[in-house]
């Protein structure tokens, strides 16, 4: 991902016209904004660009302490490391299933554990995917059926844990 510092005015018109609707009258063309400028807004700076409403500057500023935190968690992640995690954990949870199950019929902590585990790796990837594509100002709704299906089975593991041993 290029770092938001190093955008030209094209990527900041762009990321800024992703922004509310309510925003888009402003001519954000003619800011001529770097990406180091963008993350650097505060009130002063949209009020001599012209953004004297505080409701719109509250939603530029919100967009940009938003983005602020998206990036600086890219640079210290990367796809890599999160892929390998999930890959690891993933092979370590199926070799629990073989004798999962304890003398009652219940799940083997090992188990349970281990599926904890493989959801918190999925949502690591997951929210990474998502930082990602939003700073590259693409859609990410793909990735929300891999999250909604991470709650899920958080939920199922949820249930089996909360059942009183039989």
């Amino acid at each position: 991902m290029e770092p938001v510092a190093s955008w030209g005015p094209g990527a900041v018109v762009a990321w800024l016209r992703g922004l509310d609707e309510l925003v888009q009258e402003h001519p954000f063309e003619q800011w001529a904004l770097v990406g180091s400028d963008l993350l650097q807004l505060c009130p002063r700076n949209l009020e001599a660009l012209g953004v004297w409403h505080i409701g719109h500057q509250e939603l530029i500023l919100d967009g940009v302490e938003q983005l602020r935190t998206l990036s600086s968690g890219l640079e210290t992640e990367n796809l890599r490391k999160l892929t390998e995690q999930l890959r690891t954990l993933t092979h370590k949870f199926c070799s629990l299933v073989p004798g999962c199950l304890g003398p009652c019929g219940e799940p083997a902590p090992d188990l349970l554990t281990g599926a904890i585990e493989l959801v918190r790796a999925a949502w690591a990837l997951l929210c990474w995917l998502n930082r990602y594509l939003f700073s590259q100002l693409n859609d990410f709704s793909a990735c929300q059926e891999v999250g909604d299906l991470c709650r899920e089975l958080a939920q199922a593991l949820q249930e089996v844990s909360d059942r009183p041993p039989a």
